[in-house]
């Protein structure tokens, strides 16, 4: 499966990635809130990773635009990123806990706007 989701925050990189991005933080609509859905840190192009975390550093905010809980194991070393940023990414399916199983970056959607993004699927009456 795949979803268009919002970039909410990204964790920084270890090794080969210390001085870039490790994991984005991604969240989707549920009604007017974003809700946080995990995070991806498989698929990116190294180019790709240069450039966002450069991007990224720029659109820093203090707290995660989200209206669930983020798990300590997610947010911690967070940085938190205003909510302008698409991509897209494939997934196996949901934990128990609502987070994406298996999440892999499939890529920048520069013409989509974060209000542009659906629900997940079966969330659209909430």
């Amino acid at each position: 499966m795949e979803q268009d989701v919002i970039i909410v925050g990204w964790r920084a990189g270890r090794g080969a990635r210390s001085r870039r991005i490790g994991s984005l933080l991604v969240a989707v609509p549920r009604g007017l809130e974003l809700h946080y859905v995990g995070r991806v840190g498989t698929g990116f192009k190294d180019a790709e990773l240069a450039q966002l975390t450069a991007r990224l550093r720029h659109m820093t905010r203090k707290l995660p635009p989200t209206d669930n809980e983020i798990p300590t194991s997610d947010a911690k070393d967070a940085h938190w990123v205003r909510p302008a940023l698409v991509g897209r990414v494939a997934y196996q399916g949901f934990s128990e806990h609502g987070r994406y199983l298996s999440p892999v970056w499939k890529g920048w959607l520069q013409d989509k706007t974060p209000s542009e993004v659906a629900s997940l699927p079966g969330e659209e009456a909430h």
